[in-house]
């Protein structure tokens, strides 16, 4: 009886894997493949971000220039996949023991065989004063307010999901920063001959204060009665971020998920 309960739960969780798009669907014949992907590019010296940030979204723009903007607010999607290849990476850069790659190796074959069962999502937001006055001035002060309240949902089509916990009033990292502007300044002379104004600009610092809060979030990739969330006809996902009086959509295709197996 209870070899039968085992083997009609593995197979509703096959089933229930096999209902994904490929692209999210895992195995340890790919997740070896990113392994090794990540050993050898370490082993070239190349950077890890170079695959994590793949899939990093800007959330968030301050004005540098009243008529520049800078990204300063991020989301990354975190694939399995590119775990995998941090794996692999680390392996080679740290130079683990074959026991550590071993250990290593047998926690994420655990967790593969108990199949794909939720997204995740890292973010952080910088909540700095926009820089849009005439030279640089600070034209909009920053605030801790908009770290609190913190939401994030997912977008599926035209559904909408809810994270298994929102992310709520994030704990705040205050930081004093500095800004350099420039002045135009005038001087004027005065002489029998008349009067005559001359310009000339005046670097000056502005210091101010800017904030941080970072999140993780979880979304489950099932609903309770095993219907898979992201269907075979799904092209994007989007993550939807609200802070303060923003709204941010970081949006990924899904068939990026699976080119970086390639």
């Amino acid at each position: 009886m209870v070899l039968t309960t085992i083997i009609a739960s593995l197979s509703l969780l096959q089933a229930s894997q096999s209902a994904l798009p490929p692209a999210l669907q895992i195995d340890q014949s790919a997740w070896d493949r990113m392994y090794a992907k990540g050993f050898d590019d370490a082993d070239h010296r190349r950077k890890l971000e170079s695959m994590s940030d793949k899939f990093k979204r800007g959330i968030g723009k301050i004005r540098t220039a009243p008529l520049r903007e800078e990204t300063v607010s991020w989301l990354w999607y975190v694939d399995p996949m590119i775990q995998a290849y941090a794996s692999g990476w680390n392996a080679r850069h740290l130079f683990m023991s074959d026991e550590e790659v071993r250990k290593m190796k047998a926690q994420a074959y655990e967790a593969i065989s108990k199949g794909r069962k939720h997204l995740y999502f890292n973010g952080v937001l910088n909540i700095l004063p926009s820089f849009g006055g005439p030279g640089g001035r600070i034209d909009h002060r920053s605030t801790p307010e908009e770290l609190k309240g913190v939401r994030i949902v997912l977008q599926i089509a035209d559904r909408i999901y809810q994270p298994q916990r929102q992310p709520g009033d994030l704990e705040q990292k205050a930081n004093i920063g500095e800004n350099d502007r420039v002045d135009t300044e005038t001087s004027s002379t005065y002489s029998s001959w008349g009067s005559a104004t001359s310009y000339y600009q005046v670097l000056r610092t502005q210091k101010f204060d800017y904030y941080q809060g970072v999140f993780n979030v979880v979304f489950d990739l099932f609903d309770a009665d095993g219907t898979p969330r992201v269907k075979s006809g799904d092209k994007v996902i989007t993550a939807i971020v609200i802070y303060g009086p923003n709204e941010r959509k970081a949006v990924y295709n899904i068939d990026d998920f699976l080119a970086i197996r390639k």
